[in-house]
């Protein structure tokens, strides 16, 4: 797998203040690009400035766009665990009990996000990680967007955002999570 043969990694992920950081050289500049469902600059041409164009690896559920998909590694989000196919296709486990490898005690959420799956798929591969788009405890504010991406009519505060996936996500554990990775020097914000 490319993981064990790459030494650093950004995950880019879909949250609204990756826009105006002026981040896109910066992660253009990157060892390895990973980005997640619709955040696939292809489907964002107006922002790549912020958000870059290169992308290594696409984590999506369904993966339905070959004429995007023909020169990515593709990761299935689907679970139960990590495995290769012919295609250089993989399956990424999104199951909420692996909140318990971050040290957190039942009653787990249905489902772990794919950015936290993937971020809990990077630390078991020891590489350095930086990441962008993710919400942590310091960026967090409920009245503004959550994505920059998607159907625009589905745009919505990220209060909206939390209230339509509860019960299946626990983003305020996910921002926890990832805030506690940076502040041990696990992860790295650009």
């Amino acid at each position: 797998m490319i993981l064990d043969e790459i030494k650093s990694i950004c995950l880019v992920g879909n949250a609204y203040n990756v826009i105006d950081a002026g981040l896109g050289q910066k992660i253009d500049d990157q060892e390895y690009v990973v980005r997640f469902s619709e955040g696939l600059p292809e489907l964002n041409p107006g922002i790549k400035g912020h958000i870059g164009e290169r992308t290594d690896i696409w984590v999506d559920f369904k993966l339905t766009r070959p004429e995007l998909t023909n020169n990515l590694r593709c990761v299935f989000t689907k679970p139960p665990i990590l495995r290769a196919n012919s295609k250089e296709r993989y399956i990424l486990g999104t199951s909420g009990a692996l909140f318990k490898e971050f040290g957190v005690s039942p009653p787990y959420p249905k489902q772990m996000s794919k950015g936290m799956a993937f971020i809990r798929l990077c630390l078991k591969h020891n590489l350095e990680i930086n990441i962008c788009g993710f919400t942590t405890e310091d960026n967090y504010a409920p009245d503004l967007p959550a994505t920059f991406c998607g159907d625009i009519k589905r745009r919505e505060t990220n209060r909206e955002f939390v209230e339509r996936n509860r019960g299946l996500h626990n983003f305020e554990l996910e921002r926890k999570i990832i805030s506690r990775l940076i502040k041990e020097g696990k992860v790295k914000e650009l």
